[in-house]
């Protein structure tokens, strides 16, 4: 029984953790993980609800092993994940309330599932620049984003990724999207959402009666162009 464990200093030469190895160990604060390769597998510290702040070793193996590596880690408040990951995997910090600083690196190209469901304290996030898909309910319930912006490189948006984002009011898109599932911004109340004329974000947004600020490009080389408010039948350069 490791659920009175307050302290965790692993040495080199740690090359596994397994599955759950260190779940519900809610009396520890801290962590400090080894820079050798080191494999660490799902759930391995979920439900440690005293940890607060968190830096990956870059030397981390196989990210795509770390589901819902940290879930529920309530403490948790500031992470920054490694350069080189290029999944952010499934779950892996559902429900961490009270997050709200997280550095990704631009090496990561897809967000997993649930990734960030229900870290409603996070209300800024850089999206890396390199990003391609965004998977389902990945920010599900991510009540503190007021504005995002997507990147350029995204070109897939899975269902609920930003459903219950209830103080989302603002989200940029691109043109380079060539697939958004169902009920992405389902009760997001307050949103517009800055699209392309002639883009899939448009019609996605019109179809779902989501209010639009409409881009027309001027020079499409330069990525410039103006902006129609519908809602105040207006253009801005």
């Amino acid at each position: 029984d490791l659920s009175a464990l307050n302290s965790l200093d692993m040495g080199s030469g740690i090359e596994y953790i397994g599955d759950l190895s260190f779940a519900y160990c809610k009396k520890l604060p801290t962590l400090n993980m080894p820079n050798n390769e080191i494999e660490i597998a799902l759930g391995s510290f979920l439900g440690c609800s005293l940890l607060t702040n968190i830096t990956l070793p870059p030397s981390l193996y196989s990210p795509s092993n770390c589901s819902y590596l940290f879930q529920n880690c309530t403490s948790l408040s500031s992470v920054t994940i490694p350069t080189g990951w290029t999944i952010l995997p499934d779950g892996m910090f559902f429900g961490c309330t009270s997050l709200s600083s997280v550095t990704l690196p631009n090496s990561i190209q897809r967000i997993d599932a649930v990734a960030f469901k229900n870290c409603c304290n996070l209300a800024n996030l850089n999206l890396p620049q390199n990003l391609i898909e965004i998977r389902p309910r990945a920010f599900e319930n991510c009540t503190g984003f007021t504005s995002i912006e997507l990147p350029r490189s995204l070109t897939k948006i899975k269902s609920r990724a930003f459903s219950g984002c209830t103080n989302l009011r603002n989200i940029t898109f691109y043109d380079n999207l060539t697939m958004m599932q169902s009920n992405i911004f389902e009760n997001c109340p307050n949103l517009t959402v800055s699209v392309y004329y002639n883009s899939m974000a448009l019609d996605y947004a019109q179809n779902k009666n989501i209010n639009c600020l409409i881009r027309y490009r001027l020079n499409p080389a330069e990525n410039s162009g103006i902006t129609f408010d519908r809602t105040n039948n207006s253009i801005s350069n």
